[in-house]
């Protein structure tokens, strides 16, 4: 994911339940199943104001 970017982009990456969210510092958070399938595609922003 980061083999063309500089520097690190991931801020984080948590599981939940069976899926990785990566966090990315732009705000951009993805989502990807066990098997490594891309699931979607949110806003760290919007998600944290929801809750």
């Amino acid at each position: 994911m980061t083999k063309y970017r500089p520097g690190s982009v991931i801020d984080s990456i948590e599981k939940k339940y069976n899926a990785y969210k990566i966090n990315l510092m732009n705000g951009l958070c993805l989502v990807f199943d066990a098997d490594g399938r891309f699931v979607k595609q949110g806003s760290r922003r919007l998600e944290e104001g929801s809750e």
